[in-house]
């Protein structure tokens, strides 16, 4: 096995497809698991969500993790950065669900990795739609700390939902370069 934040298989991530094994699938969240392996499929045919999975390469069909994201908006009382944006409901990707296998959960990499993904998919379509940021309300105190520690904030709206803003994915990403 691998060491945390290290992973000795090559892997990828893409949309979910019926070449994926849903059904074993196993995070330890029952409700996480069920979403995958009923809605998830059904919801991307529907244009509800979509569900991006984290595999390993040598073996496509088994699901490491996956996201789900949506489109949605912020109330703008909830939004506590901008003074400057308008009194009208901002636009955002919503992270419905995140969920790592059991097995790889300790390694501390798909998670973030899954994030990364959902990034990507934010700032490339904030080119092409409006898109201020990346919203998500957290189940637990727990799934909040790891978004905190993945740069989200606090709206005020409530204490589990929390959002990045998509100039501050940019910043950090030229922080980077």
């Amino acid at each position: 096995m691998s060491q945390e934040g290290h992973v000795d298989f090559e892997w990828d991530i893409r949309p979910l497809d019926r070449l994926h094994n849903v059904r074993a699938f196993d995070c330890g969240d029952e409700a996480l698991n069920t979403y995958l392996r009923r809605f998830a499929d059904r919801h991307a045919r529907q244009g509800i969500s979509r569900t991006y999975v984290a595999f390993p390469l040598q073996e496509p069909s088994r699901v490491i993790g996956y996201v789900s994201i949506s489109t949605g908006s912020v109330a703008p009382d909830a939004a506590v950065s901008d003074q400057s944006l308008p009194h009208l409901p901002i636009p955002v990707i919503h992270v419905g669900r995140l969920a790592v296998s059991t097995e790889y959960q300790n390694l501390r990499v798909f998670g973030p990795q899954l994030l990364a993904e959902v990034y990507a998919l934010a700032l490339e379509l904030s080119e092409k739609i409006g898109c201020y940021a990346i919203d998500v309300i957290a189940k637990t105190d727990h799934v909040k700390r790891f978004y905190m520690r993945e740069g989200f904030a606090e709206l005020r709206d409530n204490d589990l939902h929390l959002w990045i803003r998509l100039k501050d994915i940019r910043a950090s990403k030229n922080a980077l370069s």
